[in-house]
């Protein structure tokens, strides 16, 4: 045992050693033992962050904040395909200050359940407007079909398999005699069309010559001078009626046809304010004519 190094007794009875080198040791571990125990402190930190001191090497670590309370304001933007899901949408959300926004020009609506609160003119209490359904109008299926063949030049065939395609949407003329000329339409043969006249009933009779010069045979058909249409517009929509004029083009025996859609648009424009009024009534809700 060294000269520097001593004894001395514990509560055991046993002897421990007391040179400073191990008495520091003790010490350190001691403090080491004490701080574990110690619960950290908390600190508030910028930006609303939390720091905790760690007693070994007074170290501070952070944490983002921990919000458990629900958010103060809603955030959804569904879009619905149908209007009476829409407007079930709306009435199971909307409140006081609830607003529809509907577009002419693309036609569709949208609703901001949270909108802003108005008095006396001005805007009272300003709102998130962060709440929206949005609901478009398809067109239907059928209404479509017209749509892209209107103005469209056909050739005889091609009519004829219009007429077929389309026949459950005319209304007059009968759908019998209907059908009979678009089967006489399909039939491929090589005539050549010579004039056509307009008959009192107001079809046209177009008359026409085979082209084999061994047969020459001629013949007339009869082609009404316009049709009336029968589909909704939108799709779940009610019906509406148009009229399609039948306009036909003779050059040099060749005849081309095509449908002109009377007031389509202006009747495209009646059926979606009726629906802006189904909508309105449905809701209870404003309805304004523009989108945000």
């Amino acid at each position: 045992m060294s000269k520097t190094e001593r004894t001395s007794p514990n509560s055991a009875g046993t002897t421990e050693p007391e040179s400073a080198c191990e008495r520091e040791n003790l010490v350190q571990s001691a403090l080491a033992a004490g701080a574990g125990l110690a619960e950290p402190d908390a600190l508030t930190l910028p930006g609303g962050r939390v720091g905790y001191i760690i007693p070994k090497g007074f170290e501070i670590a952070q944490f983002e904040p921990v919000n458990a309370q629900l958010p103060d304001h809603v955030q959804a933007t569904p879009k619905f395909e149908d209007t009476a899901s829409f407007i079930e949408y709306v009435n199971r959300f909307k409140g006081k200050e609830t607003a529809i926004f509907a577009s002419l020009e693309k036609n569709t609506m949208q609703a901001v359940i949270d909108y802003h609160a108005a008095s006396g003119g001005k805007v009272s209490r300003p709102d998130r407007c962060r709440h929206t359904a949005a609901h478009d109008f398809p067109f239907s299926v059928p209404w479509q079909r017209w749509r892209e063949i209107d103005g469209q030049l056909m050739t005889q065939s091609e009519l004829g398999l219009f007429l077929e395609e389309m026949l459950y949407t005319i209304a007059a003329p009968a759908g019998a005699g209907l059908l009979e000329l678009a089967s006489e339409l399909r039939i491929d043969r090589q005539v050549k069309f010579k004039s056509g006249t307009r008959l009192q009933s107001g079809a046209n009779s177009l008359a026409y010559e085979e082209e084999d010069e061994t047969s020459g045979r001629s013949g007339k058909m009869e082609v009404p001078d316009a049709v009336t249409i029968s589909c909704p517009v939108f799709m779940g929509g009610a019906r509406r009626t148009f009229e399609a004029k039948l306009r036909y083009r003779l050059n040099r025996g060749d005849i081309k046809f095509a449908f002109a859609v009377i007031n389509r648009l202006e009747g495209e424009q009646a059926a979606f304010a009726e629906a802006v009024e189904g909508v309105g009534s449905a809701t209870g809700c404003p309805v304004f004519m523009g989108h945000r």
